[in-house]
């Protein structure tokens, strides 16, 4: 990538930069295969326990909009949604040979001229605007959202004009990539987000403990809950890593077996998986990289048949499927991993198909093509 990239000038733009989870992952290493890109994001709020990631971003030049100066951004940034709509569209990247944008929001509401190359990594259609289930919509009162119909119709408008103004159109699954046929009429390019796999094998090696494992934010949509009824249930040791605006309510709902560590160290992370009897995963997500973590560390993943997971998990071979989100399908499925015997190696080697290097190469044969 490097004997490309030195001969381009780069600019990344991203939807914001307030929390961490796959599209950040691929965020981190788009910037380390464009170490002199620059990177254009709405809000910038440093979040010290994402070491790794605010390490590789400290590293650019980093561009915001006027939301990033006013106080409370975290907490009322969703209000302030119009005004990243016109950061981005204000942009001016005329100056760049290749912009990458990175965004499940407005970060592709950018419009380039010839020569400049905007390539688009659509995490997932906004699922607001395109009638997917949100954590936030699904709170707003309906004689708001019915006060924010004509706003949301008309981005969108503006979201299908600019995904089809990109100059090429990426994602990370098929799971995606037939949602953006839906909502866009684009048959996009599948480009896997990168997981360090290597990392994970260099890790040292942990005898395997009795308990599962859940490595999430806690949000609604995740669908921890279902989980943790689960294990009320069968009163396995379960462990929950990861904090997010469900957690109050999780622990309330949990009982003596389960405990909740909330942000750990990447270190501590991977011990974890690699000591974890089976790593649990019940949302729909659009890909989900932390299964693919859960395999490299050779641990077998117990999933929702949904979404990504059917990408990464092949059944009886690196994990198992439960067809419903329901606490008992979640038990049987428990008690079917439980009688399976799988090999490591087999598990191990099934995620390395989303490693960094597939992810390195295959960006590199989409600047090729263009």
């Amino acid at each position: 990538m490097k004997s490309v990239e030195k001969d381009l000038k780069v600019a990344i733009t991203h939807d914001y930069l307030i929390e961490y989870g796959g599209a950040e992952v691929v965020l981190r290493e788009l910037l380390k295969l464009f170490p002199k890109a620059d990177l254009y994001t709405a809000i910038y709020k440093e979040d010290k326990s994402q070491r790794e990631l605010w390490i590789e971003v400290s590293r650019h030049k980093i561009y915001t909009s006027f939301v990033n100066k006013l106080p409370l951004k975290k907490i009322f940034w969703k209000i302030l949604l119009p005004l990243h709509i016109r950061f981005f569209r204000n942009l001016d990247l005329s100056g760049y040979d290749l912009v990458i944008s990175s965004s499940a929001g407005f970060a592709k509401f950018i419009e380039v001229k010839a020569p400049t190359k905007h390539i688009a990594y659509i995490h997932t259609p906004p699922r607001f605007l395109w009638g997917f289930e949100t954590s936030f919509f699904h709170k707003i009162p309906f004689p708001i959202k019915a006060l924010l119909k004509p706003i949301l119709k008309k981005w969108n408008k503006l979201d299908y004009y600019y995904a089809r103004k990109a100059s090429l159109v990426v994602t990370n699954s098929r799971n995606i990539q037939e949602k953006i046929h839906k909502c866009y009429g684009i048959n996009a390019k599948i480009v896997y987000p990168p997981v360090d796999i290597e990392s994970i094998l260099k890790a040292q090696e942990e005898p395997k403990q009795n308990f599962y494992l859940v490595v999430s934010r806690l949000h609604k949509y995740k669908n921890i809950d279902l989980i943790i009824k689960a294990f009320n249930k069968n009163r396995h040791k379960l462990i929950i890593v990861g904090d997010g605006p469900e957690r109050k309510y999780l622990k309330e709902i949990a009982g003596s077996n389960i405990e909740f560590e909330g942000f750990i160290d990447e270190q501590a992370k991977i011990r974890l998986l690699k000591q974890a009897k089976a790593f649990l995963f019940a949302a729909e997500e659009d890909f989900g990289i932390v299964m693919v973590e859960a395999l490299a560390a050779g641990t077998p993943v117990i999933a929702y048949a949904k979404g990504g997971a059917l990408e990464i998990i092949k059944e009886g071979s690196n994990g198992i499927f439960f067809s419903k989100q329901d606490p008992d399908l979640v038990n049987d499925s428990i008690i079917a991993l439980e009688k399976l015997s799988f090999r490591k190696s087999d598990i191990v080697q099934s995620a390395r198909n989303f490693s960094s290097q597939i992810f390195e190469q295959k960006i590199e044969e989409l600047i090729a093509f263009l």
